[in-house]
């Protein structure tokens, strides 16, 4: 699967760096116990770098030089990306000119939203909607649209529960200092439950759909928790709409726009995968900036790559998406 193999080049990468900088540490004469104990991880880590990077250039069918300079080149286009994210966007312009990369694993997908959600708190929104593609922890394959047979409760425990646990530890945290989460079920039937993080004093609400319940859940966390963070995660909702006519609650409908959509609750992260003409399509929002539309598509070598289509402003409707690649 090319998304591993590029992953495991960019861990060979990272690897390196991190023997060197630990050897460095006793070349400029730092040789405290620490120091003495990063120089033999160093060395283990040289070791399992070289016996993984054979490993990928006998799988790939290259010199292990290409294998590096592969994975030297995506990693450094990470990085640009990320400086980019984290400098300051005020005009509309800049905000329509940044590419969000594709998040290639679960990994990579939340942090990507600890930083959307982070970037968007500190513009004052402290109410937020958070819609993680729902995959399983170790997947190593972001185009594969999981099957859930045990419907929102295997969603949950599979995957919407790790992922959120992961994020809130994140938010906020200092690196190696992940914030303290504590998760209590609402309802069992639903997958539906709440997290709250320590560090960030941050709520999250879990599989909120359309039953009443869960409004007045919002509406009681929202006067509870005043500036502090709030988010939705995957709500099982898409617009107003949803609601549709309920006759055992005539209210419901009026309740939600009042608690949650006059409240105002803006997706500042969301990565969706949508099957269009038979390939797999994907767009991701990361707050402040514009969607960004992706298909996978395979590459001159016949490998499954994530290929940029455009942008949008607001959510890409499926027509929109369909053009874009119709186009390509």
């Amino acid at each position: 699967n090319i998304t591993m193999k590029l992953s495991v080049s960019v861990y060979l990468i990272i690897c390196s760096a991190e023997a060197f900088n630990a050897l460095s540490s006793i070349g400029n004469g730092r040789t405290s116990l620490m120091s003495l104990h990063g120089h033999s991880e160093a060395d283990a880590l040289l070791e399992k770098v070289a016996r993984m990077r054979q490993e990928i250039a006998e799988m790939e069918g290259k010199t292990i030089e290409q294998v590096e300079e592969e994975a030297r080149e995506k990693k450094n286009v990470a990085e640009e990306a990320k400086k980019v994210l984290e400098k300051p966007t005020e005009s509309r312009q800049t905000q329509s000119q940044v590419r969000i990369p594709i998040p290639e694993s679960p990994d990579q997908m939340i942090e990507q939203a600890a930083q959307a959600v982070e970037r968007a708190y500190r513009d004052g929104v402290n109410r937020q909607t958070v819609r993680f593609a729902l995959v399983r922890d170790d997947e190593v394959n972001m185009a594969n649209l999981e099957q859930w047979p045990g419907g929102a409760q295997e969603m949950y425990r599979e995957s919407a529960k790790p992922l959120t646990m992961e994020m809130m530890k994140q938010i906020f945290s200092e690196p190696y200092a992940r914030s303290d989460v504590t998760a209590k079920d609402v309802w069992d039937f639903d997958g539906s439950a709440i997290m709250t993080a320590e560090k960030s004093n941050a709520t999250a609400l879990i599989f909120a759909n359309t039953d009443v319940k869960y409004t007045k859940d919002i509406k009681n966390l929202d006067e509870e928790l005043g500036d502090k963070l709030l988010l939705l995660i995957n709500p099982f909702w898409r617009n107003l709409d949803s609601w549709g006519i309920n006759l055992l609650s005539p209210g419901a409908k009026d309740l939600a726009r009042q608690v949650i959509f006059e409240t105002g609750y803006p997706e500042t992260y969301s990565f969706i995968r949508i099957p269009v003409k038979g390939k797999t399509c994907a767009a991701i929002k990361s707050y402040p900036y514009d969607w960004q539309i992706f298909a996978y598509l395979e590459d001159g070598a016949g490998w499954e790559r994530p290929i940029w289509l455009g942008s949008t402003e607001s959510e890409p409707t499926g027509s929109e998406i369909t053009d874009l690649l119709v186009e390509r």
